[in-house]
C-alpha cells in the first residue's frame, strides 16, 4: 500500500481484510496452498453476513478483489492487480517493464500497465521502438 495520509480512512471490514490478504498471498507465489486459502476463506465467510452466499470476488462493497488481464496479444502472460479493500487507499498508477534488447543492444521497446482504482481498470499497453 503506497505512503498516504490515512487521517480520512474507512474502516476495512474484517472479511475485506482476509480477502485482500489472500489475494495478496495467491498473487505473490503461483504456489499458495490451496488448503491454506480454503481456511482463510473460510474464515472470512464465518466473519461475514451469515445470510448471504460468501464471496472471495468482491469486496462488501461490490467492487472486485483482484484485476487480471491478458496481455499475450501484446507480448506474453497476464497483468495483474490487488484492489485494497479501502478504495480510499488507492490513487491511478502506471509501471513500467523494459522489453529485451535486440541483437545490436538497443532496447526493443517496453510495456507500461495502468490502474485505474475508480473504475477498477487495469490496462497494458506494448510500446516497440524501431
Amino acid at each position: 500500500m503506497p505512503n498516504q495520509d490515512r487521517s480520512n480512512a474507512t474502516p476495512v471490514r474484517a472479511d475485506d481484510a482476509l480477502k485482500y490478504a489472500v489475494a495478496l498471498l495467491k498473487a505473490g507465489t503461483s504456489e499458495f496452498d490451496t488448503q491454506a486459502q480454503r481456511l482463510i476463506l473460510d474464515l472470512a465467510a464465518q466473519l461475514g453476513d451469515g445470510e448471504r452466499r460468501f464471496d472471495d470476488e468482491h469486496y462488501s462493497d461490490g467492487r472486485l478483489v483482484e484485476t487480471t488481464v491478458d496481455i499475450a496479444p501484446a507480448g506474453s502472460g497476464t497483468a495483474h492487480h490487488v484492489w485494497h479493500p479501502d478504495p480510499a487507499a488507492e490513487q491511478p498508477d502506471s509501471s513500467v517493464t523494459n522489453l529485451g534488447d535486440d541483437a545490436f543492444g538497443r532496447s526493443s521497446g517496453f510495456f507500461e500497465v495502468t490502474t485505474d482504482p475508480a473504475t477498477q481498470e487495469l490496462r497494458a499497453y506494448l510500446v516497440r521502438l524501431r
